[in-house]
């Protein structure tokens, strides 16, 4: 019976938040509004940024939840305790960049035919100049002899100190050499030779390493935001202790919020509830004109006091027949997008485009992104937050059609500090509560009215107390792949190449032993 009464709560929950998100679509800039349960999470302190200009925990930890779509319902949404953020670096950790099978053997052979002409560079010239000597790599500070002749004879030669080669070609190579020894002729064969092997698997190498070192840096990023790679400074509720998070921009200041929100009379939203006694603790609903489905009247609405916590059918007979009225007088929005990875990865920290990569690769032989572990279809399926349309703090009428006022009801009226939760949904916090309620009977004596009005703002000592309830929320689906594909960018390199490099190791690599982008084998 448990199972099947939490199954009904939450049907009955989800028609609540359906009938604001669609009558909010037309009342702000985010018209796309979808069915959002916030669970525990309650209203969102939309005073994002304290005296000091940092960002509040509280709403950065609001913005930073993952929407779950719901199980039963297409297009209804609840807002999880899990963090987007967590959740993409598990699968940005899963993420491999790999060559497909014609370019993992071209790269093989590539560098077959690099170290075969890197050997005979080194021969020819130490035939022409004599041994390259310890001494003499160690004076000009060169690992190995390849190194040696690009880095220290070749510049020489061309009377460059940063000289780069623009082509494998003998005779521009001995114009862009005008000071050679005429003993350098025998080894313009073998120069040439070298520059067309690295040329052919470079560029493979090039795009391996700075594929590699992009998903790191994006890592890396994530896992720990700091000042200089561009995360985002954050105050704890007791407005002294920070630290750095992973970055999001909101489209609109506090300030711009609170005025929208102060504008009563150009906007507002009001949702009915009909409430029928079904059986003992339960009730049926019908909401906005809608059948609903069957709720315990404690998790339909429950007010607490300094003494006391009631449902709402606590304030009369146990036979009760209730209209709820619940308003939110001024309506606003807000989005709020992940700083993304720069180009040079040096700053930001989301990048949707190696998760949709490896998401379109998913069982194909080419090169590029690759999931490991996690099937594509679900990382497909990852929705973030992108904006939240936002109403104040509900005011709410009760009408009783039955029973008689008690008193826990004059407890609640008498009350100067009102806690309130709608649907489970605290809607006030420590500094944040609802005053006196009112109290009016019918002339028939029949009926009676509880009404609650939320605090002002200025009733509110604390800026990160102020919240704003969450009437639908804005999703999207990063890491799905376009319909519409992208026109790829080249990532061959500038045809001129710098030589440094060493006929016996591989390209220099980071900390993790992965290969740097733009660096020569």
């Amino acid at each position: 019976m448990e199972t099947e009464v939490a199954h009904r709560n939450l049907y009955t929950s989800m028609d609540y938040y359906r009938a604001l998100a669609e009558k909010s679509r037309t009342l702000t800039e985010i018209k796309d509004a979808r069915p959002v349960n916030v669970g525990t999470a309650g209203g969102f302190p939309f005073y994002f940024r304290d005296k000091s200009n940092w960002f509040t925990e509280l709403a950065w930890t609001y913005l930073n939840y993952r929407p779950t779509p719901s199980s039963t319902v297409p297009g209804e949404y609840l807002l999880g305790a899990e963090l987007a953020s967590t959740r993409y670096l598990t699968y940005l950790r899963d993420v491999q960049w790999l060559l497909s099978s014609a370019d993992e053997q071209a790269l093989e052979q590539g560098e077959i035919d690099h170290q075969e002409a890197a050997q005979m560079l080194v021969n020819d010239y130490e035939r022409a100049f004599g041994e390259i000597t310890d001494d003499e790599l160690e004076a000009a500070g060169s690992r190995t002899k390849v190194g040696y002749i690009l880095d220290v004879q070749i510049p020489i030669w061309a009377d460059k100190p940063n000289f780069k080669f623009q082509t494998g070609n003998v005779d521009d190579l001995e114009e862009a050499l005008p000071n050679r020894p005429s003993e350098s002729d025998g080894i313009l064969v073998a120069l040439c030779e070298y520059i067309n092997a690295l040329e052919k698997y470079l560029p493979i190498l090039n795009m391996q390493g700075a594929a590699r070192g992009r998903r790191n840096q994006a890592i890396k990023n994530t896992e720990n935001p700091t000042k200089e790679n561009g995360g985002l400074r954050t105050v704890a509720p007791d407005g002294k202790t920070t630290k750095y998070r992973v970055a999001y921009q909101p489209s609109r200041e506090p300030k711009a919020i609170r005025a929208d929100l102060e504008k009563a009379a150009k906007s507002s939203v009001t949702i009915t509830i009909k409430a029928r006694h079904y059986q003992q603790g339960e009730a049926s609903l019908e909401v906005d004109g809608r059948a609903g489905g069957v709720i315990g009247w404690g998790g339909l609405l429950a007010f607490g006091t300094s003494s006391a916590s009631y449902s709402v059918d606590r304030f009369a007979a146990s036979q009760v027949s209730i209209d709820i009225a619940i308003t939110m007088r001024g309506l606003s929005w807000v989005q709020a997008a992940p700083a993304l990875l720069s180009e040079d990865a040096k700053t930001g920290w989301f990048a949707p485009d190696i998760l949709e990569e490896a998401v379109k690769n998913d069982g194909k032989d080419v090169t590029g992104y690759h999931l490991f572990h996690y099937p594509a279809s679900e990382v497909a399926e990852f929705w973030m937050q992108q904006g939240l349309v936002l109403g104040c703090l509900p005011s709410i009428k009760v009408t009783y059609h039955a029973g008689r006022w008690n008193q826990a009801g004059e407890e609640l009226r008498q009350s100067a500090d009102l806690g309130v939760s709608l649907f489970g949904i605290p809607l006030t916090v420590a500094h944040n509560r609802y005053k006196k309620a009112n109290f009016e009977r019918s002339v028939d004596g029949k009926s009676f009215t509880l009404t609650i009005e939320p605090p002002s703002g200025s009733e509110v000592p604390n800026l990160t107390d102020h919240r704003a309830h969450v009437l639908g929320v804005q999703v999207h689906q990063p890491f799905k792949p376009q319909e519409t594909p992208k026109v790829p960018e080249s990532r061959r390199p500038d045809l001129a190449v710098e030589l440094t490099t060493d006929p016996k190791g591989g390209p220099a690599t980071d900390l993790k032993g992965e290969p740097d982008a733009l660096t020569p084998a």
